[in-house]
């Protein structure tokens, strides 16, 4: 469906279609919808459950297709579960991140432009709005429930969707059962955290790393912490910054610490490899919209909330310094030629 929506887009902006953009675009709908009707008629399940990776969980039920009744009716109540979990997670991530701020409390942050009275100030109407989070996470929480039950969760699933609103309804995640993993945090150590199944959502990735790192001791909570600031050092290149702009159409600050951090949760062997030859790199694995990644910067600060109940205070950590020759960003297909080339295809 989204190669529907790129397809007629392309036609358009290449003067192939003469149409008002609104008539132009108009043909999408019914195109898409005989498009998932061949593919329930072939069995292309897969397909489908890509189209639908989230499932709107709205209580009032807006957003949320018929084809989600349909892979219920044809079988494929798993691939339903899966996009509500996805829905769950990324609900999920926005609470206990402001409930983890309200227990952190007000920071100054002296690198924003902001003064401190200013940013104590969003930051208590950032907190001010959790009862309305918590609130939005259990309608959700109870939209998937149901859901659950005409898709045929096992106990387990539905054991778990109960934990998680357990969890929400008290404001605090349960801690993790039986004693910390034993091991020192090194680079190997570290990277095993971080892998993460190929087909996991972005917010789905950052909770599964929360949850196992929270299994370590607190002083390998810190140390990870630590190793995370240098796997971001050494990705702080300007040719990866050429990289990660070439791949977005633009790449701001922001922007190019969420591609990083994309890049360190694709595991230990791309990680590498990218930062051996950038312009090696298949445009056909980088998905598009990264903005959640950039989470992970804070998964030690939640993991070790998880294990001790209290806030963690960080290390001062050396500043990121952006190495490698500075780059115009007229300069960056030249710098990246097989990438850029491969972008145009």
């Amino acid at each position: 469906m989204e190669r529907l929506h790129e397809h007629v887009s392309n036609l358009y902006h290449a003067d192939r279609l003469t149409l008002e953009v609104a008539s132009s675009f108009a043909c999408i709908p019914p195109a898409a919808a005989k498009l998932e009707d061949n593919y329930f008629a072939q069995g292309l399940y897969a397909e489908i459950e890509t189209q639908y990776a989230r499932i709107s969980l709205d209580p009032d039920g807006e957003g949320r297709p018929p084809a989600i009744d349909r892979l219920i009716a044809e079988g494929q109540g798993q691939r339903v579960i899966r996009g509500c979990w996805a829905s769950i997670s990324e609900a999920s991530w926005g609470y206990w991140y402001w409930v983890d701020e309200r227990r952190r409390g007000f920071r100054h942050a002296s690198n924003w432009a902001a003064s401190a009275k200013q940013q104590e100030a969003e930051h208590r109407r950032d907190i001010a709005r959790i009862p309305e989070l918590k609130a939005g996470l259990l309608a959700k929480l109870d939209v998937a429930r149901g859901l659950f039950e005409k898709a045929g969760a096992t106990d387990g699933q539905c054991a778990r969707l109960a934990t998680i609103r357990a969890d929400v309804e008290a404001e605090e995640r349960q801690r993790p059962e039986g004693k910390p993993d034993p091991r020192t945090m090194d680079i190997t150590v570290f990277w095993e955290v971080i892998s993460t199944p190929d087909e996991a959502h972005e917010i789905d990735q950052i909770e599964t790393v929360i949850n196992r790192l929270a299994r370590f001791k607190p002083t390998a909570i810190k140390a990870f912490d630590g190793i995370l600031h240098e796997q971001n050092r050494r990705a702080f290149r300007s040719d990866l910054w050429a990289l990660a702009y070439l791949l977005q159409g633009g790449c701001s600050d922001d922007a190019f610490e969420a591609f990083r951090s994309w890049l360190i949760l694709q595991g230990r062997t791309m990680f590498e490899s990218v930062l051996e030859d950038p312009d090696n790199f298949d445009v056909s694995q980088f998905g598009g919209n990264i903005d959640g990644y950039i989470a992970l910067q804070d998964i030690p600060l939640s993991a070790y909330q998880m294990r001790t109940g209290k806030p963690m205070r960080r290390k001062s950590l050396s500043p990121l310094t952006l190495n490698g020759t500075l780059l115009e960003e007229e300069e960056f297909a030249n710098a990246l030629p097989r990438v850029a080339a491969a972008i145009r295809e």
